[in-house]
């Protein structure tokens, strides 16, 4: 599912420059500059081959499928299907989980939380173990997110130079052909602007997107890390609806359709 929020904010940021530009000039030519571009796109690249291993920078697609596109579910979701599990555990037992689990990915959080009850394991080591599959996604997140802010910081610095060198070429010149400082000024500058665009409405932005994005996942994995522990004390579903909407805002909390007895 698309991310409507994403898309309009990408574009209104882009459309707002665009209609600056509009304001002062008519010809958009002015405003390129392939050389420039060129500055600053492979600066940003060697940059990030110097500060990230492959597989931080290989997930950068990854980051951005994640920004426009919705492949997380929503805490409400995961909230509900566990308490579905407490039904089915009171109703048919443990071979029950077993089927749900087989219906999960392999290598999902779920699944593997889902498997510890299975297995037997105490509530408080299923947390533990949890707990440090949170710790390692939150991690991950913060990678993922420090790859666009170290987009964003070094791209007007590339722009910049860009314009630096630009301006020497320019001032090497000027003795020959005093009519062309102006032009060749302008030209120079367009670097910088692609510079501070990019980390304006792109790398700057994404970077808030991706961190957000991650903390929804990591409530997710909370959510997951508590319903497995009541689900190995054998709680019911309406203890499970109860606690898991600690989890959730208001207008998400689960109502009444869990059925069970008191809780314990």
């Amino acid at each position: 599912m698309l991310r409507i929020t994403t898309l309009l904010g990408l574009l209104l940021g882009f459309a707002c420059v665009i209609f600056g530009i509009s304001y002062y000039t008519k010809d958009f030519t002015v405003y390129l500059n392939l050389p420039g571009l060129l500055v600053v796109l492979g600066g940003l690249i060697g940059a990030l081959l110097l500060s990230y291993r492959a597989t931080v920078i290989f997930r950068i697609t990854r980051s951005i499928r994640k920004a426009f596109f919705r492949h997380t579910e929503l805490p409400r979701e995961i909230a509900s299907r566990f308490v579905e599990y407490a039904k089915l555990l009171s109703e048919r037992g443990i071979s029950a989980l077993e089927e749900e689990a087989a219906k999960l990915p392999k290598n999902s959080v779920e699944r593997l939380a889902l498997e510890l009850v299975i297995a037997g394991y105490k509530p408080e080591d299923i947390e533990r173990i949890i707990e440090d599959e949170i710790r390692t996604k939150q991690v991950i997140n913060e990678v993922d997110a420090e790859v666009f802010e170290t987009l964003a910081k070094y791209a007007p610095s590339f722009g910049m130079l860009g314009t630096v060198v630009g301006l020497i070429a320019m001032l090497k010149q000027l003795s020959t052909d005093i009519s062309q400082l102006g032009p060749n000024m302008a030209l120079a500058l367009t670097t910088t602007l692609y510079g501070v665009l990019l980390s304006a409405t792109l790398f700057g932005p994404m970077a808030e997107k991706v961190r957000r994005l991650g903390e929804d996942e990591i409530v997710n994995y909370e959510i997951i890390r508590r319903g497995a522990a009541l689900l190995a004390e054998r709680r019911n579903p309406v203890y499970v609806r109860d606690a898991l909407n600690a989890f959730l805002v208001e207008r998400a909390k689960l109502g009444t359709e869990a059925k069970g007895g008191e809780s314990k």
